[in-house]
């Protein structure tokens, strides 16, 4: 029943998705609501916290809208929301929060260099926003990575090509520097050059963190078996895409392990690829009540987290 409701992309299917979104956010931000004895200071916050997470939601959308990650359903939607459900906690203005957007309009530019049009202008923009996510967590520099192992997929590496990155990349850090400079603010270089000194992993002493992570890792992992020999066996522009968001997917561990930021916030650097993931995943699966399976298995699990 599920599976076939959201396996097409119908503007019913984005309204129970908006309002389990909204269910989401609520059931996160009651408990501090209550807390906090109503406060006006924390209702603003609130509205303002929502408006941040669904400008979050909408940027997923367009981005897939434009890059043909997915086929023409709503399950990346769901698991979009499904996986904020599982998380809860994510919902805070929290750096790792504020880096996800950078990351995503970082992504947003990776993802269409499937497209031979503007290449060089999207090579200096991806550039350009991952500069911006690591000035604000050095540890985003991993995603170095992804950017010329896409370049390497979509295009063949040349200079300009390999150039063109870096000095995108430069100019914030540039302007950076000089309006620290201009206003006599000193600079700690060495949060740069040290951003893998210490892995953490304190998050997982949670029992709840702990249940959901196994448990969305456990679903990720079968989309994969089940999603790549079917990814793999046709030569398209799709099979590069699809290595790369696996690729996306463990370059999102190691920035959650090494973030500056310790707290459970630090997974949300998960939610594009594993949103990506699972809904192949589902799209993959041979039979509709094995879809069903998946679907049920996923609500039930982003339940049992709120009792653990």
């Amino acid at each position: 029943m599920l599976a076939n409701f959201f396996d097409k992309s119908k503007p019913v299917n984005f309204i129970l998705i908006a309002a389990l979104f909204c269910f989401a956010f609520f059931i996160a931000v009651v408990p501090v609501f209550l807390s906090e004895i109503a406060t006006g200071k924390f209702l603003l916050e609130s509205i303002g916290l929502f408006l941040f997470f669904s400008f979050l939601f909408f940027l997923f959308n367009f981005i897939l809208a434009k890059n043909n990650l997915t086929f023409d359903n709503s399950y990346a939607f769901l698991f979009f929301v499904l996986f904020l459900c599982f998380f809860p906690t994510v919902f805070q203005f929290t750096k790792p929060v504020y880096v996800t957007v950078f990351l995503l309009f970082f992504l947003r530019k990776i993802y269409s260099l499937e497209s031979f049009t503007s290449s060089i202008q999207k090579l200096f923009d991806a550039g350009f926003w991952l500069g911006i996510a690591v000035l604000i967590e050095p540890s985003a520099i991993v995603f170095v990575a992804l950017l010329y192992a896409a370049i390497y997929n979509y295009h063949k590496i040349n200079i300009q090509r390999t150039f063109v990155p870096i000095v995108g990349f430069c100019t914030p850090l540039i302007v950076y520097v000089g309006a620290c400079l201009y206003s006599d603010i000193s600079l700690d270089f060495s949060r740069f050059v040290t951003p893998f000194e210490t892995m953490d992993t304190s998050m997982f002493e949670g029992v709840s963190f702990r249940y959901s992570f196994i448990f969305v890792s456990v679903f990720v992992g079968v989309a994969i078996l089940v999603k790549t020999p079917k990814a793999l066996a046709v030569s398209n522009a799709f099979k590069k895409s699809w290595l790369l968001v696996v690729f996306n997917l463990v370059l999102s561990i190691f920035l959650m392990l090494w973030s500056t930021d310790k707290s459970e916030t630090a997974v949300i650097y998960f939610v594009f690829p594993v949103a990506i993931i699972l809904a192949n995943g589902m799209e993959a699966l041979p039979k509709k009540w094995v879809k069903e399976l998946f679907i049920y298995g996923l609500f039930l699990g982003a339940i049992g987290s709120r009792f653990l």
